[in-house]
């Protein structure tokens, strides 16, 4: 009896070709999509995304030049020269600040003057370079630290000889002749425009300052700054959650699943028999679309607005600005307008209950991997970043992350999002209009 039943729920299994996915091909979906963000996608990896960094020179000297050359010409960080509203004259500090704070950056470094005399000056104080960075990335703070540290070895050694040997005649008295004139012939020798290979030595110089000296304190003395931090000490006195950043993630993938939970309802009135019933009076198949896609937007606002709310009152998520509590507003009605409309398509591509539950949750939780709701998007790949235009929710998480964490309070939050919102709007009706279209196999009798 056991080979019969065997081949009994084989059989079965092979006619449920959704079972078969589910199955058979998911687990390897989810594993190549966890392996593409985590694991650099096989062999062939998947190109990460290059750290855009600003960079202001106070300094103006051949050291601070030559380090921002050799910064230049690394391969994982695209720095660029940060300029003011015209784009021809230099930005200030507050400038460079509100360029990683508005996520036009990743991060910023402004070499401050009297930075080519103080390398290598360990005793006394000496001006620090500033590396601002993003909060929601701390991976660009020290890792700019240790490129900071490695391209002030490999651009400027001479500073290294010359600062070093000087601070051995503060407290070991004057040179010799002789003394003077093998300094001068070491000086010559590791001048970097002596030798053809200098900007090969980028990587050794990172790990010779970070071997035996402070990263923060090494070869030159860096502070680092949270751009978040620095500006809301600024302009309200209190300093920015990490919680703010998470909710928009949050808040976008469970309204997906709560939906699709309520969605089994459309396809509960065909399993019943009740559909006709409804259909043939007075209400089209139309109508009968739009009123669950009506019902469903008007409780995701309500979800938003709770878990939002709860978000403020427990975990101190700022809303108290005008047009902070505008944008949350807008991105929440549009964002719920969107997941109806595909929650609802879904139900109308699905024949049962257990088909949409399947595919549902597969879908949204594919989307959401994408979309950055479970990985923070700084760690995702450049590919995956690309992709995620490609869905709803992550316009809808770029666009919370515009209100909650990037937003510049000289702009206006309309013109902050509205491509944000076109898009999702667009979204939301040609999901409306593929529901709609599936829903008419329903009145065929």
């Amino acid at each position: 009896m056991l080979m019969p039943m065997l081949k009994a729920q084989w059989t079965n299994l092979r006619r449920d070709r959704l079972a078969l996915f589910l199955v058979f091909i998911l687990p390897v979906i989810f594993f190549s999509v966890f392996a593409i963000i985590f694991g650099g996608g096989g062999s062939g990896g998947s190109k990460p995304v290059n750290l855009k960094v600003a960079f202001l020179d106070l300094d103006q000297t051949k050291s601070s030049s030559a380090m921002l050359k050799t910064i230049q010409n690394l391969e994982s960080v695209d720095a660029f020269a940060a300029t003011a509203n015209d784009g021809i004259q230099p930005a200030d500090e507050e400038q460079i600040l509100r360029l990683v704070r508005t996520n036009k950056a990743d991060a910023a470094v402004i070499l401050p003057k009297g930075l080519e005399a103080s390398i290598a000056s360990f005793g006394g104080t000496r001006p620090a370079v500033q590396v601002i960075y993003d909060s929601a990335n701390p991976i660009a703070q020290n890792m700019l630290s240790g490129v900071l540290q490695g391209a002030a070895f490999s651009a400027a050694p001479e500073m290294l000889v010359k600062n070093g040997l000087g601070q051995f005649k503060t407290f070991g008295g004057p040179f010799s002749a002789q003394q003077e004139a093998a300094l001068e012939l070491m000086t010559n020798f590791v001048n970097p425009a002596s030798s053809p290979d200098n900007n090969d030595d980028t990587q050794a110089g990172t790990q010779s300052a970070a071997s035996g000296l402070s990263m923060n304190n090494g070869l030159v003395k860096i502070e680092t700054i949270s751009a978040q931090k620095a500006s809301s000490k600024n302009s309200s006195g209190q300093t920015k959650s990490m919680v703010a950043y998470y909710a928009a993630g949050v808040a976008v993938m469970f309204l997906m699943f709560s939906m699709a939970g309520s969605a089994s309802a459309l396809l509960e009135h065909q399993e019943k028999g009740t559909l006709e019933r409804l259909i043939s009076g007075q209400m089209s198949i139309t109508q009968l679309i739009m009123s669950h896609w009506t019902f469903f937007v008007l409780t995701g606002i309500v979800q938003l607005t709770v878990m939002f709310g709860f978000a403020a009152l427990v975990f101190k998520v700022d809303l108290s600005q005008l047009s902070v509590l505008v944008g949350c507003i807008v991105m929440g009605v549009v964002t719920a307008m969107a997941s109806a409309g595909f929650i609802i398509m879904l139900a109308t591509l699905c024949r049962s209950r257990k088909q949409l539950e399947s595919v549902s949750t597969t879908v949204i939780l594919i989307m959401s991997a994408f979309g950055g709701s479970m990985v923070p998007r700084p760690f995702l790949p450049q590919f995956i970043q690309d992709t995620s235009k490609l869905t709803f929710n992550g316009w809808a998480l770029d666009g919370f992350l515009k209100v909650l964490w990037y937003y510049d309070p000289t702009q206006n939050i309309f013109s902050v999002l509205k491509w944000h919102i076109l898009t999702i709007l667009l979204m939301a009706a040609t999901f409306l209009l593929i529901a709609n279209w599936r829903a008419k196999r329903w009145t065929v009798a």
